[in-house]
């Protein structure tokens, strides 16, 4: 996430602690404090990457397509071209219809 001053410190301590939570093997302590962070950074391609890696290595497929064209659009919009297609290649696995979203998107963008 890319926040400056006081708040950015707040987003990275609550970061750390769901990163935190997801190596200590609490999974569900993990996708509760993303999914809090996502409620005030909904567009934040970190947060939809990381979390749809939780649901991804959980077999929530459905979720995990869910936030990983949610921050391929992310990177798109801030001009990561690479990291889009690099999330691509994943929902391609996924969710056919995502991918193809995300591969207009990409088509569209410079």
């Amino acid at each position: 996430p890319q926040q400056t001053g006081p708040q950015a410190s707040s987003l990275e301590a609550r970061l750390e602690a769901a990163r935190a939570a997801y190596w200590q093997g609490d999974i569900p302590a993990a996708i509760a404090k993303y999914t809090d962070l996502l409620k005030e950074y909904p567009d934040d391609e970190t947060l939809h990457g990381e979390l749809g890696n939780i649901h991804y290595m959980n077999g929530n497929r459905v979720q995990a397509a869910t936030h990983f064209e949610a921050a391929a659009t992310a990177a798109l919009e801030a001009g990561r071209r690479q990291q889009a297609e690099i999330l691509l290649g994943v929902l391609a696995t996924l969710d056919r219809a995502a991918a193809e979203r995300v591969q207009q998107a990409l088509e569209g963008s410079p």
